[in-house]
């Protein structure tokens, strides 16, 4: 224990202007030379006001008897870290340090202005007969009855609850209860009330909830996970019917839950920040206001909400801290909204104590219900959108139901959408604290009947479980084909970009256009291994991880330091903009890439027994970095048989940009003549001299094909033509030598796509050709319909 007096002094100010504010007015702001953390505020006995900001190496109190003029009354050294949390209890003030070993600061300031007190509680705590001394907690809450929760105390069995009994004594307090467990046991934040406790569990990504009537033993209640899966803070309605939560993630949300059934947790709506949508923007901590959630949202500032609906989450306040760029840990760390005087307090990593002046105003709600006019069935998937200065949006669900509103009175146009509707409009009035009903019914487009079926271009066989998926810009419809090959649908009539794909063929891409009341469409697809993954091909993923799995997506890049972690986009001259890539969460590095586990993705069978030379292609990507302990987890490359796999490629360090063409022979590594499948596996597990790395993996453009030998005079040669050189830099030149005449080429990349096409001279061609390195498909057309295919190969 250590304590000390501090007298008061002064310390000067400096007004800086923000930006996109709402209801919220600048009042004052104080800079401290260091980065600031949580912040909260207390009255004295003569109704004096006082903000009290944690920052890297102090904790600061200002009194506000002028808001405009803060006076520092207190400046206590501690531990430098990077967290500290504040709060109150009668005339004494309780701070935690998530770092160093200072255990609980306790302010007493029932001599404030004029003498301020501290000391240092380092106590023993005792788990399973073992004594620890308490040094790092990262969070605490006093509930209206005295006791004080410690939460994220850094002891093992202590790391969910260790509860303190205020009210025997406030300067040195006994210690009446611990709780805790694993890694997954870990509390991040504790909201206390009416002898319940609401745990972030943040590890688990859940809310948690307890009767906490017995300090000694905690009986959980129930949990729901949160929509980012890393809980971080959570905070009550008044009547504890409703509770709201944040999850520390880039373009998370505030999530409102209805827990007037501690067993039964429903979620009922989110919310997160429409101007930044996208921007990696982190929302940090919420607090409940006579309906309002005032919220700390980094580089967006403080964030007002109504909460008052909570099944309809509206912005009605805001005010920015921070003016630099969107996204990451800065900016505004927490917001005290319970002064008497109606002054909101936030602290900024950046910029120090911010005293502020909020209106709280009401949302105007719009609410409904979207039909069919034809049928009067519930329409899912309509946007709704309020013509106004106010971003906004609104969707219908699978009832038909929509939710949405803005800050603003008035009389609005409000549009009705969905790409099989006409859209409609209809005005309506919004009044503050108001939900105005309005239902509408949308007339649907005129429909057509797709029908058709797939076939093998080769041999004419239909192909079963083909799969098709019809796409624009309004739409997206996907099929598959039945065991006869064949497909049908009923669809809006308009024109379509249709991919068709089928593992053992090549993908293609045609273009239909609809018209009268049926279309009868045939389609073929060559032969051929090879998968972009646009579509679902049959690829299975397995998985032993806690996050980071193999996902089929648009991927989401990740960066630390400007240095990319995770892929941003698949290969660029693929079909589609997808790839299989772990995880792909985004956000932050470390979010969702591969940990605790290994992840495994496994191609459909196929069987090579008739090629040459059958070689596996493929490009990826893998970064292995960071953590503590030896950087030695890999990409593995394996291909199996029945009974057996092999490694044919493993990947180490960090390939943090797409790779060259990857060609691997399968001759001498498997048996070819039995049904194959490929694997790509990865891994990061904690050992006792690791906690684990940064381990991120994608794959892309796949595929098996035969290489033939190439002859000693770099050309490809048969009776009827020649193509050299092959291999090729820019340049190949094709010679007609035979009876056949072919009049003109196309050539095609391993997943089948078109890139060049041209017409053929009767004699000698010349053809330029400027690609990447790799394996291509040249399929010469003749003038009696016969076709030739070869292999050509880039350098």
């Amino acid at each position: 224990m250590r304590s000390q007096l501090l007298l008061l002094c002064v310390f000067g100010i400096l007004n800086i202007n923000a930006q996109d504010n709402l209801n919220i007015e600048f009042v004052s702001n104080v800079q401290v030379g260091e980065n600031g953390n949580d912040i909260w505020g207390y009255v004295d006995g003569n109704g004096t006001e006082y903000a009290i900001m944690g920052s890297r190496a102090n904790t600061w109190i200002w009194s506000l008897e002028d808001p405009a003029n803060p006076i520092e009354r207190a400046k206590i050294p501690g531990d430098a870290t990077t967290w500290r949390d504040i709060k109150s209890w009668d005339d004494h003030l309780y701070v935690t340090c998530d770092s160093g070993d200072d255990g609980l600061l306790v302010i007493d300031m029932s001599m404030a202005p004029d003498s301020i007190r501290f000391q240092y509680l380092t106590p023993g705590i005792e788990v399973d007969t073992t004594i620890t001394q308490l040094g790092r907690c990262h969070n605490l809450y006093i509930d209206e009855n005295g006791f004080c929760y410690l939460a994220g105390c850094r002891i093992s069995g202590a790391n969910k609850a260790i509860v303190l009994d205020l009210n025997q004594d406030k300067w040195t307090p006994p210690i009446v209860g611990v709780h805790g467990g694993n890694n997954r046991e870990y509390a991040h934040d504790l909201y206390v009330k009416n002898d319940m406790l609401y745990a972030s569990e943040i590890n688990k990504g859940e809310l948690a909830i307890y009767d906490a009537t017995d300090k000694t033993n905690l009986i959980k209640l129930g949990s729901a996970g949160t929509s980012f899966s890393f809980t971080h803070n959570a905070w009550t309605s008044t009547d504890q019917n409703y509770i709201f939560t944040t999850d520390e993630r880039a373009n998370a949300y505030v999530d409102a839950f209805d827990i007037s059934d501690p067993t039964n947790i429903v979620k009922l709506d989110r919310y997160r920040p429409l101007e930044t949508e996208g921007r990696d923007v982190i929302p940090h901590n919420t607090h409940y206001l006579d309906g309002f959630l005032v919220t700390s949202w980094y580089t967006d500032g403080v964030v007002v909400i109504d909460g008052s609906n909570p099944s309809n989450l509206i912005k009605v306040g805001a005010f920015d801290t921070f003016l630099g760029s969107d996204g990451g840990f800065s900016g505004c760390w927490g917001a005290y909204p319970y002064l008497p005087s109606g002054l909101l307090l936030a602290s900024d990593i950046n910029s120090g104590l911010y005293v502020l002046s909020p209106t709280y105003n009401r949302a105007g709600f719009l609410e409904g219900i979207v039909t069919n006019s034809d049928t009067g069935n519930e329409v899912n998937g309509v946007d709704v959108s309020i013509t106004a200065s106010q971003l906004n949006e609104g969707m219908t669900n699978a009832l038909g139901s929509y939710k949405t509103g803005l800050e603003e009175e008035g009389t609005f146009m409000v549009t009705f959408s969905h790409p099989d509707y006409e859209i409609k409009t209809e005005m309506v009035d919004l009044k503050s604290g108001e939900i105005t009903n309005l239902d509408v019914a949308l007339t649907p487009l005129k429909k057509v009947t797709f029908k058709g079926s797939v076939f093998d271009a080769s041999n004419g066989s239909v192909i079963p479980n083909a799969v098709i998926v019809f796409k624009n810009d309004k739409r997206e419809i996907k099929l598959t084909t039945d065991e006869n090959g064949n497909f049908e649908s009923t669809e809006v009539e308009d024109n379509y970009n249709v991919t068709i794909g089928s593992w053992g063929h090549l993908t293609k891409v045609f273009n239909v256009t609809s018209g009268g009341s049926s279309n009868d469409l045939t389609f073929e697809l060559e032969q051929g291994y090879a998968d972009g993954f646009e579509l679902d091909l049959g690829w299975q993923q397995f998985s032993t991880a806690v996050t980071g799995g193999w996902v089929r997506e648009i991927p989401i890049g990740t960066f630390a330091t400007g240095v990319p972690i995770a892929p941003g986009d698949d290969v660029p001259e693929d079909l589609g903009d997808k790839c299989y890539v772990t995880g792909n969460g985004g956000g932050s590095v470390g979010f969702d890439d591969v940990d605790e586990g290994e992840v495994v993705l496994v191609s459909p069978t196929f069987n090579v027994s008739d090629m040459v030379s059958p070689t596996l292609n493929y490009k990826y990507w893998f970064v292995n970095t960071s953590g503590e302990g030896p950087i030695d987890d890999t990409l593995d490359v394996r291909v199996c048989d029945i009974n057996e796999c092999v490694t044919v490629a493993r990947y180490v360090g960090a390939q943090n940009e797409w790779s060259e063409l990857q060609e691997i022979s399968l001759t001498e590594m498997v048996d070819i003549t039995q049904d194959l499948r490929v694997e790509f596996v990865t891994s990061d597990y904690k050992t006792p001299e690791s906690s684990g790395h940064l381990v991120e993996a994608a794959i892309d453009v796949v595929s098996i094909t035969d290489n033939d030998p190439v002859s000693s005079t770099g050309s490809t040669l048969d009776n009827e033509i020649a193509i050299y050189p092959n291999p090729f830099e820019n340049k190949i030149n094709l010679e007609q030598m035979g009876q056949n005449r072919y009049v003109s080429y196309e050539i095609y990349d391993a997943l089948g796509k078109i890139i060049q096409m041209g017409d053929l001279n009767d004699n000698l061609s010349l053809i330029d050709l400027n690609v990447t390195s790799g394996i291509y498909t040249l399929k010469l057309n003749g003038i009696e319909r016969q076709v030739l295919i070869k292999k050509i190969v880039k350098k």
